[in-house]
Order: structure tokens, then sequence, then C-alpha cells
């Protein structure tokens, strides 16, 4: 028995389905506004100068590189002229030996506000900005740190995260952990 033959419509007539799903990948192409693309040479330098500098400031090796980026498009974006500060506060901080050295130094050359933008911008997870508040990050915001081994992160729910689960995912406990261990 011959296998049946289908015919194909000819390219120069799109259907529908064509049409509609050219369409789709091209909404979802523009959508994404660069967003998809990676970053340029200086904009991801200059991202990883403001992490350094928060890290030099914090003292916290371990900050996510996504809410260093949400805080700096957030400061930048509420005021333009913080980008040259905070290229001035790297600069700086070449030179100074430990945070305060740091802090000192920018109160001498003026920057001492930029200086309190980024350690409250980490830990508080909010940016008090001009025209309005942006939250940048709630559970992991750098002032629960200190107090995660007895209290958890303030919700409305008073049992915990996921409280709500019979069982929590693999590596997830409810026991508090004891830095350093005072058991």
């Amino acid at each position: 028995m011959p296998s049946p033959t289908y015919d194909s419509p000819p390219l120069s007539m799109a259907t529908r389905r064509t049409v509609l799903a050219w369409s789709a990948s091209a909404l979802a192409l523009f959508a994404g506004g660069g967003a998809s693309f990676a970053q340029t040479p200086a904009a991801n330098a200059e991202l990883q100068s403001f992490l350094e500098l928060s890290r030099f400031l914090t003292g916290y090796d371990d900050l996510s590189e996504a809410i260093a980026q949400r805080i700096l498009e957030t400061l930048v974006t509420d005021d333009p002229a913080n980008a040259e500060k905070y290229r001035q506060l790297a600069g700086l901080s070449a030179t100074a030996s430990d945070a305060n050295a740091l802090r000192d130094a920018a109160r001498t050359a003026g920057l001492g506000d930029a200086v309190t933008d980024i350690v409250s911008a980490w830990y508080t997870g909010t940016i008090a900005g001009k025209q309005k508040t942006t939250v940048i990050a709630y559970n992991d915001a750098l002032m629960y740190r200190p107090v995660e081994d007895g209290l958890i992160v303030p919700t409305y729910c008073d049992k915990g995260p996921m409280w709500w689960r019979d069982t929590l995912p693999p590596g997830v406990t409810r026991m508090p952990v004891n830095v350093p261990k005072v058991l």
C-alpha cells in the first residue's frame, strides 16, 4: 500500500498558525526589552565593581549578584549622580584597610551618604528614594542574618515560611541553626 502524501502549502502562502507562531516569537523577543540579551561589558564591569564595593562595606563575601544589580539599578535610577559616586568609592576602597577606613575617607570626600545608602540597601532590603521606596529583597536582607539561628523573618504567618506544607523540601528544616553552637 503506497504511503499517503500530504500537500504542503507553498512557501509564499503563510498559514494562520505560522503567522501566529512568528508573531508570538517576535513579541516574546521584543517584550524582553533587552533583558534577555547579555549585559554590555561596561555595565557588567560596573556591576562587578559595585558588588566588590558592597562586599567590602558589609563584610559579607556571599552577596547575591542579582540583588546587587537591583540595588545598583534602583539607586542610579533614583539619582543618576550615584553612578559616579560609586566609581569614586570603588577607587577609595582600593586604599582603605577596612570598611571603617573607607567610611571615614568617604566622609572626607563628601561621599558619606553614598556609603550609607549602599549599606542601608543591603541591610534593610529597601531603598528610600526621592519619589518612592522600593523593596529589593525581603528574606535576603542582611539584617536577618545575625538572628537567623533563633528568629524567623517576620511574616503574617507565625509558624515560619512554608508552615502549611506537611513535608518540607529536601534540605529545609524548621529547626533553628545555632551558629556558633551554644547548646
